[in-house]
């Protein structure tokens, strides 16, 4: 069982190409090209997880990095902000 899932939702796996580089690189690659700005930063373990998102265009990226590579997650455009 998958923690936050009902018991009766399917599990399923998914595989991807992440890219990955240097945090340098891909943080002011994401801002420089982009122009997202850290809306939420979570830290795990060993590393930090964080939600960049262009609030004029709506595109958005979700980073995972430690002191030395970060991985572009997941890309898109469009969302809804929650409220709290």
């Amino acid at each position: 069982m998958i923690d936050g899932l009902p018991p009766q939702a399917p599990a399923f796996s998914v595989e991807k190409t992440i890219v990955c580089g240097k945090v340098e690189f891909v943080m002011d690659s994401i801002v420089r090209d982009y122009r997202e700005t850290p809306l939420v930063v979570a830290k795990n373990e060993d590393s930090y997880v964080v939600f960049l998102s262009n609030q004029k265009t709506k595109t958005w990226t979700i980073i995972q990095f430690d002191k030395k590579i970060a991985c572009i997650l997941e890309t898109g455009q469009g969302y809804v902000k929650s409220n709290e």
